[in-house]
């Protein structure tokens, strides 16, 4: 008997575990590519959101983002988006967006299936979206029933149709029923129609959910959600893990656990757009410019050779990684996968690109080749685009020709060309006009480098025709060419906002920039080798990472210098903004600096001590100290006696006598801060020691202003002795932080007043200084 009760009770149990079994298979739900279609055109999918949620938590952006000491600005930015954006949102859809925040729990995907599109007819790629809400199911249920019963109120015609034994709610949605406060942040398109053509009626649309399980489906049609369920229910048909070019890609590069990933059939969209007919001309609307030929396009350009594109991302303890992969074969490559697939060279940075480069890439690819491809394509597109290409050509070898008979642009610049495209940015001048148009350089190797700047100065010059260019200037035995860019310093600008692009040779590169101080410092390298990026600490280890030095590309970038600059940008939009009062701003930056010390040089621009000093003159710094001994000593004192006066006459409500002194008292004590600030950094200094082989405080420079010619002469002195009309100014302004540390003959450019100006240094010399008065501050009577 107790035999026979045991193994009722097992056979009980067994049941119920393999019960429990099949619950927990049947609600595991299966990755993406094996719910989604064969014929599928795009997905991206996050395989598991909890984890990249977490992942995302931990990302520097979002602990800065909820760090307590933002917590003024996040909560102020929060507020006003709910008041601009979520609470209307909200109020239109009937829901609150909080009770789907915690929805997403494992797969998120969205995808494109090709649902017997062909690019002509009347069919519509699928668009497919699925959520698996795990253990939420009953939230994810609770949502959608809140969602159908608003759709109902609004008046909407909801129907359910089931689709292999689960059910779907289908309503038809339009423009008209996108929410308010979602069309208020665009602007709505025009409505255009063309002559002879009656405008097609706008077509409702089909939005089809339900749900499966935990898994919510969403799709643009019946049909395209079908192959979903399908896979759901077991029902045999091809999923995209089937598909022999995702399951090589997959292997190859979807290895390991990627936070997500995305991929894209190239070959079918592109194979499909080559293949769709261009429309039929208008009679009644004829136009001057031929209809684009996409199909012509497309081809050309070698897109139809795209077998497929990858990308994956993921978060390891060695960093953030993201991989791009296009599968191409090398056979089939055409237009522009042939003008730009690297050449398996070294692309490691070379010597003379300094170690305080920002961003730097080098691509090793044939230019001649390049050359050769791009006519080949602009002639595959359009025979008509390559014949006015050779005319412009032909039109600058005859201008040319005029003063060289010999000169020939294909020649000395596109026949010219090596394998080598190089192109760095440094950190923007701290006196730059606009901090974050940082200084590039861009230089491609040649063979002759006298003849490609030549053919360069021929091209560009024609296009600024009647802007008369500077004389070229040698430095460091090279020659820099200064070629005025068109469509600047004309009409109504003055002359003042004139640019320019430097070109010189050196090396076996041709250089170019807009920034001459750039330029130099490539040319100087050559005889004063910089601190070479190169040498970075670890940064050739970390480029393995990424494939290497040695596949024909490779890009860098400081993040730590683009951090600096991002923090310089906040401080200035703090200072800036409207919305937090003077108090608010200073609270905010000293507790961003409190709680992350290590940020102090970031958000004040010091890096060292010698940045944060201020060279001033011996009376200057007098002045200084006599005004701060007359603030502590009597002014503030007598205001802290109007303070008690005032405070004695009651009711400091309507206390005007009060407020006033109040008023007062905050300019004073913003006064005292300045200036303890202001004298803790001044070093005195009597500019005796100056040096003059370049421009020095202490120094007196005469300078050749090139856009009028005027020989100016200045004397750079301390941060407080600026006096224009003696032509003394501060290091600090512009025009000295431009010129320190230049040498005769160099040019220099600066913005003032909104105008830029270019100035060629033509002579140093020392200061001539009158000897020091030392100033007392003038006896006051005490107010009080």
């Amino acid at each position: 008997m107790i035999i026979s009760k045991f193994c009722r009770a097992a056979a009980i149990l067994s049941a119920a575990l393999l019960f429990l079994t099949v619950l927990s298979v049947r609600a595991a739900i299966p990755p993406a590519e094996n719910l989604l279609p064969a014929d599928t055109l795009v997905m991206l999918t996050i395989p598991d959101f909890s984890r990249a949620r977490a992942d995302a938590h931990e990302s520097p952006q979002w602990l800065f983002w909820n760090d307590p000491a933002m917590k003024p600005f996040h909560d102020k930015f929060v507020s006003g988006l709910n008041d601009a954006l979520i609470g209307p949102l909200e109020a239109d859809l009937g829901v609150k967006i909080d009770d789907f925040e915690d929805l997403p729990q494992g797969q998120l995907t969205f995808a494109i299936s090709r649902n017997n599109w062909d690019g002509k007819g009347d069919h519509s790629p699928g668009i497919i979206f699925l959520l698996d809400a795990k253990d939420k199911a009953d939230l994810l249920k609770a949502n959608l029933a809140t969602l159908q019963k608003k759709w109902t109120e609004n008046g909407k015609t909801l129907r359910t149709q089931t689709v292999r034994g689960v059910p779907f709610s289908v309503v038809m949605i339009s423009s008209n029923d996108v929410p308010g406060a979602l069309t208020n942040l665009f602007t709505p398109r025009p409505q255009t129609q063309e002559l002879g053509r009656q405008p097609e009626p706008e077509k409702p649309h089909e939005l089809v959910v339900g749900q499966f399980g935990s898994l919510l489906i969403v799709g643009n049609s019946i049909e395209a959600v079908d192959p979903i369920v399908a896979h759901l229910t077991g029902s045999e048909m091809p999923a995209l893990a089937d598909d022999s070019t995702f399951a090589a890609d997959k292997i190859a590069q979807f290895h390991g656990t990627p936070l997500y990933y995305a991929w894209f059939d190239a070959n079918t969209y592109f194979g499909i757009l080559a293949a769709t007919p261009p429309p039929e001309p208008n009679s009644q609307a004829p136009t001057v410019f031929p209809s684009m030929q996409w199909n012509k396009l497309i081809t050309a350009m070698g897109l139809t050779g795209v077998k497929s594109i990858c990308f994956s991302y993921n978060d390891t303890r060695e960093g953030a990684q993201a991989n791009v992969f296009i599968a191409a074969p090398e056979a089939t490559r055409q237009g522009l996968l042939k003008m730009f697939a690297p050449e398996s060279r070294t692309a490691v940075p070379p010597a003379f690109v300094p170690a305080n480069a920002t961003r730097f890439v080098r691509w090793r690819i044939d230019g001649q080749q390049a050359w050769k491809t791009l006519q080949e394509m602009l002639n595959n597109i359009s025979p008509s685009a390559t014949i006015g290409l050779n005319a412009a050509i032909d039109m600058a070898n005859a201008n040319a020709q005029q003063k060289n008979p010999g000169f020939d642009i294909r020649k000395s610049l596109f026949e010219n060309l090596g394998d080598d495209f190089i192109r760095y940015e440094k950190p923007p001048a701290s006196s730059a006009a606009n901090p974050a148009a940082a200084p590039s350089l861009f230089l491609f190797s040649v063979q002759n480098g006298d003849h490609a700047v030549a053919a360069i100065n021929t091209l560009v010059s024609m296009a600024a025709s009647g802007q008369k260019a500077p004389e070229p200037r040698a430095f460091q035995g090279h020659k820099i060419i200064t070629i005025p860019l068109p469509g600047a310093g004309r009409a109504r600008g003055p002359a003042s906002s004139q640019r320019f692009l430097y070109c010189s040779a050196g090396d076996g590169y041709v250089a170019l920039t807009t920034d001459v101080s750039m330029l130099e410092g490539y040319l100087r390298s050559a005889a004063n080798p910089p601190k070479p990026l190169s040498g970075l600490p670890g940064l050739i280890d970390a480029a393995q990472h990424v494939g290497g030095t040695g596949n024909g590309v490779f890009g860098f970038q400081n993040q730590r210098e683009l951090l600096r600059t991002l923090f310089k940008d906040l401080t200035r939009a703090l200072q800036l903004s409207t919305v937090f009062d003077d108090m608010d701003k200073r609270s905010l930056l000293a507790r961003l600096v409190k709680a992350h010390p290590v940020i102090q040089p970031l958000i004040s621009g010091e890096q060292t001590r010698q940045d944060s000093t201020l060279i001033v003159s011996w009376e200057s710094l007098e002045r200084r100290r006599n005004e701060y001994q007359d603030l502590v000593q009597k002014k503030i004192p007598a205001n802290s006696k109007e303070i008690a006066i005032a405070r004695s006459y009651g009711d400091l409500r309507e206390n005007h006598e009060y407020k006033a002194a109040k008023e007062m008292q905050k300019v004073l004590m913003r006064r005292k801060d300045e200036l303890e600030t202001q004298l803790s950094r001044a070093r005195g200094t009597d500019y005796s020691n100056a040096k003059t082989d370049a421009v020095n405080i202490g120094t007196e420079v005469q300078v050749t202003d090139l856009n009028t010619n005027r020989i100016d002469t200045y004397t750079i002195l301390g941060a407080w002795d600026s006096d224009p009309d003696k032509g003394i100014i501060s290091y600090l302004t512009p025009i000295g932080q431009a010129l320190l540390n230049r040498k005769p003959g160099d040019e220099v450019e600066f913005e003032l007043h909104g105008a830029k100006h270019r100035q060629r240094v033509e002579k140093i010399g020392s200061a001539k200084i009158e000897a020091p008065k030392v100033v007392a501050a003038a006896p006051e009577s005490d107010p009080a």
